[in-house]
């Protein structure tokens, strides 16, 4: 073989071995960019696990909201006032074991978002139709949490779930606390607290 075709043959070769270097570069990379992809979709998609303190406390609310729906449909259909109230009175403590020593404030509400009743007892004609969290449960019929601020500065933290007879919404139920009392009472934490998904 002359010098010449001996010298073309290197090159070729030399040629065919970064081809090969390039490609393998590049199927490592690719491998490394869809197991970054898969990584970082896993995270979005798996949930994080609840704390001991939060799973309890969304099991508490999620059944309670359950019991709630049961005996306040009817009344909220018929608008029969004194029936919701009578509702509350007899079942709030039984079905809320969160109400023995209760921080919670129920408020039972119309479509407009009305007070139609309070537990405990008082005169509370407040009108929800304002807050984002209210109108959200009642437009698109998920469990939401918000954050309340009072004139004097303090806070208090609220639940709005909608109480629906089949599909249809027929009010809502408020849970309205003190952060303080749910950081004494459940040792949940405010972070936690707004983590938390009621509708799943």
């Amino acid at each position: 073989m002359s010098d010449d075709r001996w010298d073309r043959v290197n090159l070729k070769g030399k040629y065919d071995e970064k081809k090969q270097r390039r490609f393998m570069r590049g199927l490592v990379y690719l491998s490394l960019f869809f197991y970054a992809g898969a990584l970082l979709g896993g995270c979005q998609t798996r949930e994080k696990p609840l704390s001991p303190a939060a799973a309890a406390f969304k099991k508490e609310v999620q059944g309670s909201i359950e019991m709630l729906s049961q005996v306040l449909i009817a009344p909220l259909q018929q608008k029969d006032f004194s029936a919701i109230h009578q509702a509350l009175q007899e079942h709030t403590p039984e079905a809320l074991k969160l109400c023995r020593l209760c921080p919670f404030m129920l408020a039972v509400l119309d479509l407009d978002g009305v007070t139609l009743a309070v537990y405990p007892p008082r005169d509370h004609n407040k009108n929800y139709s304002q807050y984002k969290a209210v109108t959200k449960a009642l437009t698109e019929g998920r469990i939401g949490q918000a954050k309340l601020f009072l004139p004097d500065g303090s806070q208090l933290f609220m639940i709005c779930a909608p109480l629906r007879k089949e599909r249809e919404i027929q009010g809502l139920v408020v849970f309205i606390a003190r952060p303080k009392e749910i950081a004494e009472k459940y040792g949940l934490s405010e972070h936690e607290f707004f983590a938390l998904d009621f509708n799943s």
